[in-house]
């Protein structure tokens, strides 16, 4: 998880983040109804693709993981208020912010797993592409994105950075280059993982056993 901690901090502050973010302009689009201070958002408004950049890598703020008794691969996040709307408006440290992510017990790699894959190794650097790319989808339902009717923003979002990750990790696509972007990141991905696992390095000994009684 630290580790996939590192991988969406690196890959929303990339220039391709950006690029691709603003590509989308079409698909990105509000599922919620709110108001704040005179202002409206309401189902169906379109959003300013560079605003939800900005909401994006301007968030810092203290959440949760959690395990879940949900069927394998699947996650869930505590939908907060729309920080979009919100972003500029109202204090970072007040507006309402989802405080959990939750995952599913399963198997998501571990730390013997290779980061950066070949033909014969790529499952296993997907597993950190393809993980870090849910966590990102679920950590956008605790600022308010959501999917539900036209617009499917959260994993909109989840695409470009599930895709940028692969093309850090192991190709831009199964049948076809190497990863376009490993040179360009490679040195900031090492500096960010070193930081994740030394700052917080006392959760990696907290107990972590599952209790489906727990939820």
């Amino acid at each position: 998880m630290l580790v996939c901690m590192a991988l969406i901090r690196l890959a929303v502050n990339t220039d391709e983040f950006a690029e691709r973010i603003k590509a989308a302009d079409s698909q990105l689009g509000s599922s919620v109804n709110d108001s704040y201070n005179g202002q409206v958002l309401k189902v169906g408004d379109k959003y300013d693709a560079q605003k939800v950049i900005d909401c994006v890598r301007s968030l810092k703020y203290d959440f949760v993981y959690r395990k879940m008794n949900t069927a394998a691969g699947v996650g869930t996040g505590e939908m907060g208020k729309s920080r979009y709307l919100r972003h500029g408006l109202q204090a970072e440290s007040q507006i309402p912010t989802g405080k959990w992510v939750g995952f599913s017990s399963g198997k998501w790699g571990s730390m013997e797993d290779v980061m950066f894959g070949d033909y014969y190794t790529y499952m296993q650097s997907q597993a950190y592409a393809n993980t870090a790319g849910l966590m990102f989808h679920e950590h956008m339902h605790n600022i308010g994105f959501h999917h539900v009717g036209q617009y499917q923003v959260p994993y909109t979002l989840q695409g470009v950075v599930t895709d940028i990750l692969n093309k850090m990790l192991w190709k831009d696509e199964i049948y076809g280059t190497k990863p376009s972007l490993k040179n360009k990141y490679s040195k900031q991905l090492d500096e960010l993982i070193a930081y994740y696992l030394t700052e917080y390095k006392d959760l990696l000994t907290e107990d972590t056993i599952f209790d489906p009684d727990m939820k």
